[in-house]
């Protein structure tokens, strides 16, 4: 991933790839104990993702741009928030980061969590039917910026459906 010509042109994609690309870099790091590839995670959080992918306002515009902008701005919400839960597995707080325009993970979180149960309220192009049956960014925020209210959001949503859904649940009650 981080190697590969193929790997590191997701990795410099600027969209949801990227965010994902930084989240499973992080997840093999924790499990293999690569240190250098953890700190390279949490340094892209902060000086590439946040800044270039997420508007002071919490919109992420090169996820609006697509055809199904809610979906994947709850995709790349979904991995935001995995990359923040993993980090935090870790001892480091990624959560609370935010630019020195107040762009941030958490205005992510409140710009998106409205249209989870009202996709119609979206203003954004939506061109398949949205589904709130992989949304997990409202469970983990909920627990990592100890908001109760997105944990009460996160429950509202369709029943969990599956093993990452178990685990989303398991960080909220811890």
């Amino acid at each position: 991933m981080t190697t590969s010509e193929k790997g590191k042109k997701e990795g410099k994609s600027g969209n949801n790839h990227a965010t994902w690309w930084t989240a499973q870099v992080a997840a093999y790091a924790t499990l293999t104990g690569n240190t250098a590839a953890l700190d390279m995670a949490w340094d892209r959080y902060r000086t590439y993702l946040v800044p270039d992918e997420i508007q002071p306002d919490g919109s992420c515009p090169r996820e609006e741009a697509r055809t199904n902008s809610l979906s994947y701005s709850v995709f790349n919400a979904n991995a935001f928030a995995t990359l923040c839960r993993i980090a935090q597995s870790c001892g480091v707080d990624l959560w609370s980061f935010k630019t020195p325009k107040g762009a941030s993970l958490a205005k992510v979180v409140r710009y998106v969590e409205p249209f989870l149960l009202h996709p119609e309220k979206w203003k954004g192009k939506q061109i398949t039917p949205f589904k709130a049956d992989a949304v997990e960014f409202v469970g983990l925020a909920g627990a990592g910026l100890h908001a109760k209210d997105l944990i009460t959001a996160y429950r509202a949503l369709p029943a969990p459906r599956n093993a990452w859904s178990a685990l989303v649940d398991l960080s909220i009650s811890i």
